[in-house]
């Protein structure tokens, strides 16, 4: 990790380092690099950036007031970067622009800015490869924001200009090696750039003169060179820090030591052995309150720099200019000599990573020193003076790591212990979810952890490592109280007894050598003598122990393994009472029910399985399996009981937090917790809230909301029911705008087309004048409702026309702009504009069809109000008697068409030519008489010329009147269209 930073000493904006130590090996703990600025003196705003190539905003921010310090830590904003390991970061002075250089040889400018809900964002505005393919090593911004300086594996550097995007030096042909860091001069008066490489060269660069210039679309000139020292150091350069007041550049290096040279000439004055590796130093102010508190006395002669440096040693030493030993030193960050037997390489290489800094930088007043750790924390260091020492005031976790196991502690302060990839075991405070202390003192990897409460409200911390022993840590002052050795093994799984009365009088433990081993946790509390007894141990398994827990009477103690069983054993001799079979996989995890005589299990297999756990004598079923839940797609890793056993909650490989209801087997809900497994489950002793973790890196917690959102869930039916009860009221008094308005609110739009409906119905002449009043006052959100409910409306042929009076009253009440703001404006106009063309067809088509049925009409004397209309229809009533219909006047009976002729009697009769022929008294039908006599449904009968007759009897008509006039061109038999046979 390294720090960017705007520093007051004098220091440059920014420096990055190369991935690995001096030898160039890279060690196995995730590394980050960071930028820092500060918004004002209790608020520190960090860009970090992990190899991985993600980049995140972090403002961390302290309040220290006369009863107490506060301090917070918030996630402002996150970009995933392009998935290449990075090796530089910098940061400008305001804090807005942030560079970040990958392996790739990419460099990206990402600019933070409000996201106008209250956060922050970063968006990318640039990216470009400054040396090609050679990656970016260091990258400095200088004071005005305006330059960035880049150093590359190419052995050149080169400056940029950020606005404009152009490079302007370029620096070449000086060092040997690759560029490893870079620094403006603080000064806006001094135009220089100095740069400093692997091969311990120094140089000092003009921004000045024509030599040094290079305009756009021209390649810059490789001049400049005010100064050059080949032999600065013997190995890599790894910082420049300048102080304007003393006139001094200072340089640290690989080679253990730190040189001081003259600023305008870079002549050499001092040289410092330090004796450790240094992989990053900073300038302290004579008046600061590190070299104040901590009486530091001024170097030898009275004229010097006093400067802090970090590196493999993993301790803050201050030095002043040539002396021959440190003024002060902070403690390590591991408690050295720690290494024990059976940590592998890979542990040691992590514990070598977390116990070195990689960068350090002063905040913006100079009081106090921000380390990088080589495992992601930044430290920020305060001077006590008291003790005239350096302390951590504040540490925060840049990245977690895989997280693999975790606990709440029962009382305040509740804090939440978390097993990382790491030896070290962190303490968050789960209101800020900042780390506010760690548990120092595994040689390797710590695997589970267990927190209780004892009955005098100590509270304890059990943890099992790698390095096969397992220790007890006292949570208040963070102090290992013993170590119990006996395991050959890894210790996968520790447990406490649960929260009870009787505290916590022993603990167990199980691992890698199959072993399950009960601690005597009273009689070390007694002793004091450090060291954690075993009182009982057997081989539990044919496999490797994943989990263990005791039971609430602490008579019963469980055991799981990878040997696809879990067994119940009895205290304190540990008698096996029962092996539970059933998993076809490794059993991950088990729980004991707080309430109930039952056992929850976790498997591989992607079940959680409920068993019964009866002690007691003459019990027949314990050892039963009660139940078998379902519902995660991979392996169960951890399980817990809550809400007083009636309730089970489950993480998994799928990254899923499941509740259960213990009872039905119901699962009440599914979380999408984590992006990959979830390994970490923790649950309060309240059950207030649930804390879980995963191998993305990542921590949540989880409030329980089940009486909140049943309030909520009442409060809303409530007011529905009132709002209901109020449009109900508005829509019978007529208030329109009023209904209109509750019916959008309670998100109906049957009962909004209603309103509508019954609005443009009862006032035919003023009904558009009152809607357009209606939609007058929407705006933004109401008025989209109103336009999604006209586009369903819109596409029913019943609904359409109160859909477009809806429309037009709205494009006459809102302007462009107005309607422009509207939420999916454009999808909605779309829509509305093709249906709206199918109805206008529809209506057109409709439009034109009236005219055919008004001439009918008016033929037929239907439609007379004058005398010419009169004379026509007697003229049509002729033509009629011709073709030997007869009209239907006031007083004459209805008469019929003529008998066939007899030319016509010999054709064969069918059903059209009886029902056409003149009915006889034999005929008479089986019906009543006066039926008979009433005309039939088919003859053609005209009413007096006030009504209006049937649409289908004109069509009838047409129909018939054509049938006759094709029989007198062509009197041989045919068929009528209605199928009829007619005879001329």
């Amino acid at each position: 990790m390294a720090i960017a930073t705007p520093a007051r000493d004098g220091g440059g904006d920014g420096d990055g380092t190369n991935d690995g130590d001096g030898d160039g090996r890279e060690t196995r703990a995730p590394k980050a690099r960071a930028a820092r600025r500060e918004t004002r003196a209790d608020e520190v705003v960090y860009a970090c950036a992990t190899r991985e190539g993600g980049v995140s905003l972090t403002r961390s921010t302290t309040r220290r007031g006369d009863a107490a310090t506060t301090s917070t830590t918030t996630a402002l904003a996150r970009d995933e970067g392009d998935g290449e390991a990075m090796t530089s970061i910098a940061m400008d002075r305001s804090g807005t622009k942030v560079f970040c250089a990958s392996r790739s040889g990419r460099v990206v400018r990402l600019d933070a800015m409000e996201d106008g809900r209250g956060g922050t964002t970063m968006r990318r505005t640039k990216a470009w490869s400054p040396h090609k393919t050679s990656p970016v090593l260091d990258m400095c911004v200088d004071v005005t924001g305006t330059l960035l300086c880049t150093g590359s594996a190419d052995r050149t550097a080169r400056v940029w200009d950020i606005e404009r995007g152009y490079c302007t030096h370029a620096f070449r042909g000086k060092h040997g090696g690759a560029v490893t860091a870079t620094a403006f001069h603080p000064s806006v008066r001094e135009a220089r750039a100095f740069t400093a490489a692997e091969d311990g060269s120094l140089a000092m660069w003009s921004l000045t003169g024509e030599a040094g210039v290079g305009k756009k679309g021209k390649k810059a000139s490789s001049d400049g060179c005010v100064a050059f020292v080949a032999n600065a150091h013997v190995s890599a350069v790894t910082s420049i820090r300048i102080d304007v007041e003393s006139n001094t550049l200072l340089t640290a290096g690989r080679d253990k030591i730190v040189r001081t040279f003259d600023l305008d000439t870079l002549n050499p004055r001092t040289t410092t052995a330090v004796h450790e590796t240094i992989e990053d130093c900073v300038i302290l102010r004579p008046d600061s309150a590190i070299v104040r508190d901590c009486k530091v006395k001024p170097p030898p002669g009275g004229r010097g720099v006093i400067f802090a440096v970090v590196g493999d040693g993993g301790r803050v030493r201050v030095w002043r200019e040539n002396a021959a030993k440190h003024s002060i030193e902070s403690a390590p960050l591991v408690a050295v000599n720690t290494l024990t037997k059976g940590g592998d390489d890979n542990d040691e290489d992590f514990e070598a990573a977390a116990g070195t800094f990689t960068k350090c930088a002063l905040t913006h007043d100079g009081n106090r020193l921000i380390g990088v750790s080589g495992d992601a924390r930044l430290l920020t260091y305060q001077a006590n003076a008291e003790t005239t020492s350096l302390e951590i005031e504040r540490e925060i976790v840049a990245n977690t790591d895989e997280v693999i196991d975790e606990r709440t502690l029962a009382r305040p302060p509740r804090e939440v212990a978390v097993v990382t990839n790491s030896p070290t075991v962190r303490m968050f405070d789960p209101t800020t979810m900042s780390c506010v202390g760690s548990l120092n003192g595994h040689s390797a990897v710590v695997l589970s952890v267990d927190a209780t409460m004892t009955t005098d409200g100590t509270a304890l911390i059990l943890t099992g490592a790698k390095d096969h022993t397992v220790r007890l840590w006292d949570a208040a002052t963070r102090e290992c109280i013993a170590v119990g050795e006996g395991h050959v093994g890894a210790v996968a799984a520790v447990a406490f007894p649960p929260n009870s009365k009787n505290g916590a009088p022993f603990a167990i433990s199980g691992g890698v050598d199959r072993v399950l081993r009960v601690w005597d946790i009273d009689g070390v509390r007694r002793n004091g003598d450090g060291e954690l007894n075993a009182t009982a141990a057997t081989v539990a398994h044919d496999k490797s122990l994943n989990g263990v827990a005791v039971a609430p009477h602490l008579r019963m103690v469980a055991t799981c393994s990878s040997d696809k069983t879990a067994k119940i054993w009895k205290m304190p001799d540990l008698v096996p009472l029962a092996t539970l079979r059933g998993h076809r996989r490794g059993v991950w995890a088990c729980a004991f029910s707080p309430s109930d005589r039952v056992l929850a299990t976790a498997g591989g297999d992607k079940m959680v399985k409920i068993w019964s756990a009866d002690d007691r004598a003459g019990s027949d079923t314990n050892g039963a399996c009660l139940r078998t839940l379902e519902g995660h797609t991979a392996a169960v890793l951890s399980i817990k009981f809550m809400s007083r056993g009636t309730q089970l909650v489950t993480t998994g490989g799928d990254g899923l937090l499941n509740l259960w209801n213990v009872t039905s087997g119901s699962c009440a809900a599914s979380i999408d917790a984590h992006e990959d497994k979830a390994w970490a489950l923790a649950v309060a002793s309240d059950g207030d809230w649930i804390a879980t973790g995963g191998t993305d890196a990542s921590m949540a917690l989880w409030k329980d909301s089940t009486s909140s959102t049943t309030a909520d869930a009442a409060k809303k039916h409530a007011l529905a029911v009132e709002r209901e009860q109020a449009f109900f009221n508005a829509e019978r008094s007529g208030e329109v705008t009023k209904a209109i308005d509750l019916a959008l609110r309670l998100e109906r739009p049957g009962a909004l087309l209603r309103v509508l409906t019954k609005l443009l119905e009862s006032d035919y002449e003023n009904g558009d004048a009152r809607l357009r009043k209606c939609v007058e006052p929407l705006h933004e959100d109401k008025l989209a409702r109103v336009l999604k409910c006209v586009r369903e409306w819109n596409t029913n042929g019943r609904t359409c026309h109160v859909a477009q009076h809806v429309l037009a009253a709205i494009f006459r009440t809102h302007t462009m702009e107005e309607l422009s703001k509207v939420p999916e404006i454009s999808q909605i106009t779309r829509a509305c504009r093709a249906y709206t063309e199918r109805h206008r067809s529809r209506l057109e088509r409709l439009y034109r069809g009236t005219f055919l049925v008004d001439t009918l009409l008016s033929r037929t004397g239907a439609l007379v109000d004058d005398e010419e209309s009169m004379e026509e229809v007697r003229r049509t009533h002729e033509t009629l008697d011709n073709f030997g219909f007869m009209r239907a006047d006031d007083d004459a009976p209805p008469r019929r068409l003529p008998a066939p002729t007899a030319s016509e009697e010999d054709e064969p009769a069918d059903v059209a030519d009886e029902e056409m022929a003149e009915p006889s008294e034999d005929d008479e039908p089986a019906g009543e008489g006066e039926a008979a006599e009433k005309v039939r449904e088919d003859d053609v009968v005209m009413g007096p010329p006030k009504k209006l007759k049937r649409l289908n009897a004109i069509k009838r008509l047409a129909s018939d009147v054509e049938d006759q006039r094709k029989l007198l061109r062509d009197p041989s038999p045919r068929h009528t269209r209605s199928g009829k046979k007619l005879s001329g």
